[in-house]
């Protein structure tokens, strides 16, 4: 499955007709959750080129290790690059991170 995600600012008042005029074709709704990840040697900080991070999601039951690189552009969103691998047990990934000494929040 691909995902498309679009990012962008609506005041109250738009977002409230977009809602409306979307809810027919509704598919559902999900919770995600996600571990950061923050290896030693590896600078995670945002600055004003963009920001990126390193997380484990879990989400309905599905789980992945998650590298995503967001770029700006004048120092606003401009896009970004995601990159995901199933992963089938959070707990031992979590474990062996560790044994790296990668700071886990």
């Amino acid at each position: 499955m691909k995902e498309i995600e679009l990012l962008f600012k609506l005041d109250d008042i738009k977002a409230g007709v977009i809602n409306k005029a979307l809810k027919h074709i509704f598919v559902e709704e999900s919770k995600e959750i996600d571990v950061y990840l923050y290896p030693p040697h590896k600078d995670y900080k945002a600055d004003r080129q963009g920001r990126e991070n390193l997380r484990v999601r879990t989400s309905g039951g599905r789980k992945e290790l998650c590298y995503k690189r967001v770029f700006y552009k004048d120092g606003e969103y401009d896009y970004a690059i995601e990159k995901n691998a199933s992963i089938m047990d959070e707990k031992k990934i979590l474990d062996i991170l560790k044994v790296w000494k990668v700071p886990i929040f």
